[in-house]
């Protein structure tokens, strides 16, 4: 047996709950026998068990973030949500972000940024910046 992996082409700008939503309703539609969604954020996790459960969809969804909503998610009964990969990734974004590089492509940011702990990738389109309670905070096309 034959099993196909794609990877769904969600872009940087795509990490709200309702963009999420709307990308994987659609790629349902096109793929109805979609068997897992691999979420990479919080945002993206919700929207895409949002979309599976509307379309009746048998797809399960994982996620590599950790959340609150995502865990309140994985309660509810019978969600989609069905795994949740805490990686801690927001203590390797805050470490990139102090050395100047960008958490998402490794590119370097933009040296004038103030204060320390922010930047604005050229390559990404992003402003990233540190919360005072050092979480990852991100805006796109901001800076």
């Amino acid at each position: 047996m034959s099993k196909t992996v794609k990877r769904l082409p969600l872009t940087v700008q795509d990490l709200t709950t309702q963009a999420s939503n709307e990308f994987i309703t659609s790629y349902l539609q096109a793929q109805p026998r979609l068997a897992a969604i691999q979420a990479g954020f919080g945002d993206r996790a919700l929207g895409a068990a949002n979309a599976v459960r509307q379309a009746h969809s048998k797809a399960i969804v994982v996620s590599a973030n950790g959340d609150p909503t995502e865990y309140q998610e994985m309660a509810k009964s019978g969600t989609p949500l069905k795994m949740i990969v805490a990686d801690g990734h927001e203590f390797v974004a805050r470490a990139a972000l102090h050395e100047g590089i960008c958490p998402d492509c490794s590119a370097r940011l933009d040296p004038r940024a103030v204060p320390p702990g922010t930047g604005w990738c050229e390559r990404c389109s992003a402003f990233w910046s540190l919360s005072p309670k050092s979480q990852m905070k991100w805006r796109p096309g901001e800076r």
